[in-house]
């Protein structure tokens, strides 16, 4: 599934927010880690990194950082679900719609007869 580089941060984001929803014991430490990760990442540093970085390479990061368990592909597949839901990514199993091929360019137009 190809992510672009502007969805990238938030497909590291939404695996991470799956994965806090999952492990926290409640919904006042769900919120509370959310943000936080979500200030983290916002940190112009950390931003480049996530651009740079492979998703999952971030994501197992951030779960050291936070404490979480490293279960990279099932977070990233939830968030990758949720983009594409949103509209971010294609559908895997769509075919890429067919491009309308080149326009043929126009015939030249003949010119006139040469009547003079």
């Amino acid at each position: 599934m190809a992510v672009t580089q502007g969805d990238r941060s938030h497909r590291v984001f939404l695996a991470m927010a799956a994965e806090v929803g999952e492990t926290a014991e409640s919904e006042v430490e769900d919120a509370r880690l959310c943000h936080e990760i979500r200030d983290y990442l916002e940190r112009s540093e950390v931003a480049e990194r996530v651009e740079s970085c492979p998703a999952p390479a971030m994501v197992a990061e951030l779960c050291r950082r936070y404490g979480l368990p490293e279960d990279m592909e099932e977070w990233l597949a939830i968030a990758d679900a949720a983009l594409e839901e949103l509209g971010f990514l294609a559908p895997a199993d769509d075919p890429p719609e067919d491009l309308p091929g080149p326009r043929s360019a126009p015939g030249r137009r003949p010119r006139p007869p040469d009547t003079g």
